[in-house]
């Protein structure tokens, strides 16, 4: 049976997700399931280990038996998760509680005790890591002294994705991205340090043997297969740190890329190729051998947010339902009628204390400026940027310990919000990018066949009577972020226009064949007021003529396209036909285009 297919199994704090990719990175089937934290006192966060495992099977059943995902077609699984994470488990590899997540900040008291008795400069120095009880050290400790009975029962303590693999192989695992929790681990070694371990009075004994993550741990079970629907025999790699495998698929490989989270938790992870240790940020392992990732980790992300749409977004998901729209589009659309500062109403994002780089366990989130003349959309808003200035705290940190950024790729839901996107690279002056999925639509199936091998993740035939339909369906009814029109005929202008989202880009490779003229029809059916035209301009001279697409291709793929002084203008649509006039004319336009080799 040929294999050609991978299975990525995400443990995040709200829920799991299951993708299937084909060898060239393409999303086959994707599947989601949410599940609950327990927040029983103030500082406790917990989570079922067994809601993890029932919800992954239970959504392995949706891509197996709804959407005919072939089991024996999986060459290989990985599985990422949730940091910080206390799960003990017995000697058979059963939990003995529930898992503390990285949310639980109980541990206070023996946080306290570890920077009296071995000096927070001295740990910060070995972990790389400030002392917050937020880490796992300090969760061990507490669970010793307040569950004796179940540490002494302890056979190992396990991370989220230690424990999905264990249920799937049978194997015990430890990956090198998750172990910058422990503060007996030596960051610039990559090895437990015993003499610290034994201080703290942690035997070694308790933690699994390391795995680099792409080191295969063990192959699925048969009684794992039994519950999964899985096939016995496939290889599972140790995976590793949700925000690590994130960076790696956002595409932050090299030294100073790096990545803007925008999920539950926010702040950002730079890459480094050295230990570069600052006592108020995050440094932990890529899931690259011999790379770092300093990380700047805040309490307060998209998490913000979605605790707002709860309590008071009743009106929005009203709203959302009635013309189809998610409610945090909506939530979006209000906050962008605001001016930036938000009158003055500000919020301090410390939902549950704060992470870097205040480590404050008593921080509590605020709204300061609150007046009568203040509006629903204020406070969204004041949200959005609150959660943006705690990155540029995050970023400005960064750069005491010399770690430099000029721009990031923004990933997570946060992301997805075009408005919030831009209050964040407004307020931090870089250059944000979102991880963009690349859709390639053509008549031609050669040239999609082109598309493919240079990386699109979906190819689309307009050929095909549904493709309107299927374009509705990957965008969510959204419409794209950004259209590439470089075909310079009349049709293809004016689908580019009908594609984009109402707050889309719409960009032109090559000089148009002649203006394009839109009916008032027309207008009506893109439903849009105003577009913005990012102009830009190949020429179709010798030597390259008609290789615009090609080239383009060629350069975004060797990472050699270079996209610079784009026009970022305004304009309606009643003088659109004016704005293709000057895009056929390159001495009007003052974008370009820069392919350099």
């Amino acid at each position: 049976m040929s294999k050609r297919f991978l299975l990525g199994i995400d443990i995040g704090t709200s829920g799991c997700k299951l993708t299937v990719f084909d060898f060239t990175g393409r999303v086959v089937a994707m599947a989601a399931g949410n599940y609950s934290t327990e927040y029983s006192k103030a500082g406790y966060a917990e989570q079922d280990p067994f809601t993890w495992w029932k919800t992954i099977c239970q959504e392995l059943q949706n891509l197996i038996e709804v959407q005919k995902v072939d089991p024996g077609a999986i060459a290989a699984i990985g599985v990422d998760g949730i940091s910080w994470v206390c799960l003990p488990v017995d000697r058979n590899g059963v939990p003995l509680r529930k898992a503390m997540i990285w949310l639980d900040r109980r541990a206070e008291k023996q946080a306290a005790w570890l920077r009296e008795t071995l000096g927070e400069e001295e740990l910060v120095r070995l972990s790389g890591n400030p002392v917050d009880p937020a880490y796992i050290t300090p969760k061990i400790l507490w669970l010793r002294e307040n569950e004796p009975e179940i540490y002494a029962r302890t056979g190992k303590f396990l991370q989220s994705n230690a424990f999905v693999v264990y249920k799937l192989t049978g194997e015990l695992s430890q990956d090198y991205s998750q172990a910058y929790g422990f503060h007996f681990f030596e960051i610039t070694k990559g090895l437990w340090n015993e003499d610290i371990a034994e201080q703290m009075g942690i035997s070694l004994d308790l933690l699994p043997p390391f795995f680099h993550s792409h080191e295969v741990v063990g192959t699925v079970s048969s009684k794992a297969a039994a519950e999964t629907g899985l096939v016995a025999g496939i290889p599972v790699v140790a995976g590793g740190l949700d925000a690590a495998c994130c960076a790696l698929g956002a595409g932050v490989v090299k030294p100073g890329q790096t990545q803007e989270q925008g999920g539950q938790a926010g702040g950002m992870s730079i890459l480094v190729d050295r230990p570069l240790i600052h006592p108020k940020l995050i440094l932990g392992y890529h899931v690259i051998p011999n790379l770092w990732l300093l990380q700047g980790g805040t309490v307060g992300g998209g998490g913000t947010l979605n605790w707002f749409n709860e309590q008071f977004g009743y009106y929005e998901q009203q709203i959302g339902k009635a013309v189809n729209k998610d409610s945090f589009e909506i939530m979006s659309e209000e906050a962008n009628a605001v001016p930036p500062g938000a009158d003055g109403l500000i919020f301090l994002p410390y939902m549950a204390g704060e992470r870097s780089p205040i480590w404050n366990n008593n921080a509590r989130g605020v709204f300061f400026g609150v007046s009568y003349d203040k509006t629903r959309a204020h406070f969204i808003r004041a949200m959005m940027e609150g959660v943006g200035f705690s990155l540029l705290h995050n970023l400005r940190t960064a750069e005491e310990a010399n770690a430099y950024v000029q721009e990031l790729i923004s990933v997570g839901g946060a992301a997805n919000s075009r408005v919030w996107t831009q209050i964040k690279a407004d307020i931090t002056g870089k250059t944000i990018q979102g991880a963009r999925r690349i859709i390639a639509l053509d008549l031609d199936s050669r040239k999609l066949a082109l598309a493919e091998k240079y990386g699109a993740s979906e190819c689309i035939n307009t050929g095909e009577t549904n493709f309107k339909q299927r374009i509705q369906e990957l965008t969510a009814g959204r419409g794209f972020e950004m259209v590439v029109e470089s075909a310079g005929v009349e049709f293809t202008e004016k689908l580019s226009l009908e594609l984009a989202g109402n707050k889309g880009h719409v960009m032109f490779i090559g000089t148009p064949a002649k203006p394009i003229t839109l009916a008032p029809n027309e207008f009506e059916h893109i439903n849009r007021k105003e577009l913005t035209v990012r102009g830009s301009w190949m020429s179709y001279s010798p030597p390259f003529p008609g290789k615009e697409w090609e080239l383009a291709g060629y350069y975004l793929q060797q990472g050699l396209l270079r996209v610079d002084e784009l026009i970022d203008r305004i304009i309606p649509l009643s003088v659109i036909n004016e704005a293709f006039i000057d895009l056929a004319v390159p001495g009007k336009v003052n974008g370009k285009i820069l392919l350099t080799p």
